[in-house]
């Protein structure tokens, strides 16, 4: 079971987060040829990694609260979690 999060944004080190990126401009999702540049343009960015999973573990904090709050199990949250950090210390 997979898990989709919708992230609307203007950072794009948060962007660069998503395995697909929807742009959209006036409430309109803009054109392949603009999405061609665009990516150009981000490919020039550098990334913080920091900042993207510090980015990611806010999010996985959000999905915690909400499972809390419905009384649903964790354990999903908790393994992201040590991913996450298993991969921190292994950096």
């Amino acid at each position: 079971m997979g898990v989709t999060f919708v992230i609307a944004t203007h950072n794009m080190e948060v962007a660069s987060i998503g395995s697909r990126i929807i742009y959209l401009r006036g409430g309109r999702v803009m054109s392949e040829s603009d999405l061609v540049r665009i990516k150009e343009e981000f490919s020039k960015l550098r990334v913080d990694k920091t900042a993207v999973i510090k980015s990611y573990l806010r999010i996985l904090d959000l999905e915690e609260r909400r499972l809390r709050r419905l009384g649903q199990d964790l354990s999903e949250v908790e393994r992201k979690r040590d991913l996450i950090n298993s991969f921190i210390g292994s950096t």
